[in-house]
């Protein structure tokens, strides 16, 4: 396992290439309709019903990642 020195993330390979661009998930769903949110929130929560995983908010999307990313979401 590989941990990013500028961003902290870590990966499975060295020096694997992605973005250290880290943002707040609020970003992500700030001047979103409330049913996009809630979309987003009852997502969540049923993946949570498979155990833990980190959530990690990059600029371009929103990373959920147990050792490896396991989905990407990019809110439009």
């Amino acid at each position: 396992m590989w941990t990013c020195p500028s961003c902290g993330r870590s990966f499975i390979y060295n020096s694997q290439s992605h973005s250290c661009n880290l943002v707040s998930l609020e970003m992500h769903l700030q001047n979103r309709s409330p049913e996009i949110v809630a979309l987003f929130d009852m997502f969540i929560a049923r993946i949570r019903d498979f155990g833990e995983f980190k959530i990690e908010p990059v600029k371009g999307a929103i990373i959920l990642r147990k050792s490896v990313a396991f989905i990407t979401i990019r809110v439009q």
